[in-house]
């Protein structure tokens, strides 16, 4: 007689752990400082707790003026983005 063959279960592959995490968020300008250093604190400080981790945070500012900026806000702002070393500041 022939004994029935043992049923093998064929290897279950590892779940793909993910590789990139994004994420966006609108914040106030009423409340950006505080909101920022909460996202510094509660995000980005656990994904840099990974020292494999490359983690890159990009800001982005836009403001829109019905009757136009002032000529005194756009040097004040240009020159503040200048001096932090900001990639990019143009006005339009």
């Amino acid at each position: 007689s022939v004994l029935p063959r043992p049923v093998t279960a064929a290897p279950i592959p590892a779940a793909a752990k993910p590789r990139t995490f994004y994420v966006s968020a609108e914040v106030s300008p009423e409340i950006a400082k505080m909101r920022l250093v909460q996202i510094a604190d509660e995000i980005v400080s656990v994904l840099t707790s990974d020292p494999k981790a490359t983690v890159r945070l990009v800001v982005e500012i836009s403001a829109e003026f019905p009757d136009g900026a002032g000529d005194g806000m756009r040097r004040t702002v240009s020159a503040n983005a200048d001096a932090l070393g900001l990639k990019s500041a143009d006005w339009e």
